[in-house]
């Protein structure tokens, strides 16, 4: 169970910095657009 849970929480921290990196590729792209 201890195995499982490590796994989820891990997976989840990679989704989430994943995630993180994609927004600011998205932000970055979209910056010289904007004007900021």
């Amino acid at each position: 169970s201890y195995d499982r849970a490590w796994a989820a929480a891990l997976v989840l921290i990679a989704f989430v910095m994943i995630l993180n990196l994609v927004a600011r590729g998205i932000a970055r792209w979209k910056a010289p657009k904007t004007g900021r």
